[in-house]
């Protein structure tokens, strides 16, 4: 798989998957604006970003753990293949599984999913695919980024048994009700038109 998304260099697939490197919390909120079908920022959706933030965190500490004790070395280890990104020794020290870019991205797509149901379908295929864009950067092994998402299901359901945790959820949830009820608040026309292509797999 790492060697068959190389083929991906310099097509749209591959300038998503450099855009998907960035995890701050703007760039986060964008990334799934399309998926959610509202303009996510933190002057529209505060208490949203909060919500996302606390889970950013708790992601990064599952992903960590599971990192330090496989120590699994990247596929561009070792090769001169193209990534997506600088090559550097840092990211080459860092461990490949899980990925913790897809365990940020599924723990986010599973909250969002539950803050606005009738829109799971398209926030978990963006989810799946902010994953998959690890792959296709040539960070990750495919089986770096199935476990990715096992580790963000579980910090998910670990995050239920708080009742904090709980609550802002609840107003999470009527904050977006509120926003994606305001025509104002569509999100990107380009950037979702270029993400429609995203439920395709990369390989």
């Amino acid at each position: 798989m790492f060697l068959a998304t190389r083929k991906l260099q310099s097509q749209t697939r591959w300038d998503q998957a450099q855009s998907d490197v960035d995890t701050s919390m703007t760039a986060l909120m964008r990334d799934f604006s399309c998926a959610v079908g509202a303009r996510l920022d933190e002057t529209s959706a505060p208490l949203t970003q909060q919500l996302l933030t606390r889970a950013r965190s708790d992601a990064a500490v599952g992903s960590s753990r599971a990192k330090a004790q496989y120590r699994r070395e990247r596929p561009f280890v070792g090769n001169f293949q193209p990534i997506c990104v600088d090559r550097d020794a840092d990211l080459a020290a860092s461990p490949s599984f899980p990925s913790g870019h897809a365990t940020l991205g599924w723990a986010l797509g599973l909250i969002l999913a539950e803050l606005a149901p009738d829109r799971a379908t398209e926030i978990l295929a963006r989810a799946r695919a902010y994953g998959e864009s690890r792959v296709v950067c040539g960070v990750h092994f495919v089986s770096d980024i199935e476990a990715g998402r096992l580790t963000g299901s579980s910090v998910v359901a670990a995050e239920h048994g708080q009742p904090d945790f709980l609550a802002d959820v609840d107003k999470a949830r009527e904050e977006l009700k509120a926003l994606r009820a305001n025509p104002a608040s569509e999100p990107y026309p380009g950037q979702c038109a270029a993400e429609a292509e995203l439920t395709k797999r990369p390989w």
